[in-house]
């Protein structure tokens, strides 16, 4: 799934094809090549997709489009919580730039907490916003 997301993406975005994988987005000639009609295009769905080869040492043949990126990131997201069993979430910190293992109840408590406080931020922002308009 990853070689044909996150490095060789396509989805329909503004009534159009739009890359979104690294690899298409970094080769003009690749871009070129996904876009023309020399490949196929296939519907992307990630039961299909996991178990479809892949030769990295050309330009590839088929793509899978998705319907739109929200719905690529939604589906890798089921299949991954439908195929693998994780002992644990992982959430993403920006300010560190790491990944942490919500493995504890204090961590879940934690970011509970600190969505909290950023909700807030932008819900009074929001009204802020709201009230300067009126």
């Amino acid at each position: 799934i990853y070689f044909y997301t996150i490095e060789f993406g396509l989805c329909n975005e503004d009534n159009g094809i739009k890359a979104y994988g690294a690899a298409l987005l970094s080769s003009y000639g690749e871009l070129q090549h996904s876009l023309s009609e020399k490949p196929k295009l296939r519907r992307f769905e990630p039961e299909i997709t996991a178990l479809t080869p892949y030769d990295d040492s050309t330009y590839q043949n088929l793509y899978f489009v998705a319907d739109s990126f929200n719905e690529a990131k939604e589906k890798v997201r089921n299949f991954v919580n439908t195929h693998f069993n994780r002992q644990c979430d992982i959430v993403y910190d920006p300010y560190t730039e790491s990944v942490k293992e919500m493995d504890s109840l204090q961590l879940l408590e934690d970011a509970a907490e600190s969505m909290k406080v950023q909700l807030s931020a932008l819900t009074n922002a929001i009204n802020r916003l709201k009230q300067a308009k009126e």
